[in-house]
């Protein structure tokens, strides 16, 4: 992805379950991607925005949410 620097930038911070994903539960099964809220904010970062994702999932599960 490429990220321009406009000068105007804003902060969206986006949840992952339910938002980006359709919110399976997670300690189930891998959550299916959500492509079009996925495209949305590629879209927003790559105007020069800043993209925060929030999860409320466990510490534990840390490494399998961000690999």
């Amino acid at each position: 992805m490429k990220f321009t620097e406009t000068g105007k930038r804003k902060v969206y911070n986006i949840d992952l379950d339910g938002t980006l994903t359709n919110g399976e539960p997670f300690w189930e099964t891998e959550p299916t991607p959500k492509h079009e809220a996925i495209k949305a904010l590629r879209a927003l970062y790559e105007a020069g925005n800043i993209i925060i994702v929030w999860t409320a999932r466990q510490w534990e599960y840390a490494p399998e949410t961000v690999g």
